[in-house]
């Protein structure tokens, strides 16, 4: 299931879909809403033995998306389970609950400026993270918050990675509100 960015440079509205009881295999993306996607729901969604479980992000030319909610959804042996606006980096609204991300390289991927709420899910076997962030910016004034409550980590890599990838900010640190709270960390590293 795929969003077309030749067309309009992928600047065109997806919203008030709903997928449930469906199951994905074999793709290099089991869905890519690279546009402006959102006020979906993804309702026990499988998605197995793909590069990418499920990408949403906007398109290289479209407004942000998000507001987006996954109940019960669960990725199995894909490279990255889930990649919520990471790729272009923009602020938008995700929510998981009772997913189960496994046996994959990274269980979630998520932009910095957006807003993540996961709760009651399994990340099992990453062998690089469970929950990956990527902090882009050199001096970001604020990063949206991620609630991260009442999980289940058991990686083989870190359980929580917060990359900041581009030189320190010189300020002195930067605003990152995040709540990581009734977790279950079973691994070597909970957080890096």
């Amino acid at each position: 299931v795929t969003t077309d960015e030749s067309i309009n440079a992928g600047n065109y509205h997806i919203k008030n879909c709903i997928f449930t009881n469906v199951a994905i295999r074999f793709f290099e993306y089991g869905i890519n809403f690279s546009s402006v996607a959102y006020l979906n729901i993804f309702d026990k969604v499988l998605v197995y033995n793909c590069t990418t479980g499920i990408l949403i992000d906007k398109g290289s030319a479209s407004e942000n998306g998000g507001q987006t909610r996954f109940y019960g959804c669960t990725t199995a042996s894909c490279d990255t389970g889930f990649n919520l606006n990471s790729v272009n980096t923009s602020t938008g609204s995700f929510a998981l609950f009772g997913c189960t991300l496994s046996e994959g390289d990274t269980g979630l991927v998520v932009g910095e400026e957006c807003i993540v709420y996961m709760s009651g899910c399994e990340i099992e076997s990453n062998s690089i993270a469970g929950l990956y962030i990527e902090i882009k910016e050199a001096n970001p004034n604020s990063q949206a918050t991620k609630y991260i409550v009442n999980n289940k980590f058991f990686t083989n890599g870190s359980d929580i990675w917060i990359n900041k990838t581009i030189d320190a900010y010189a300020g002195g640190g930067f605003a990152f509100p995040m709540l990581i709270d009734g977790n279950v960390f079973l691994s070597d590293e909970g957080l890096k």
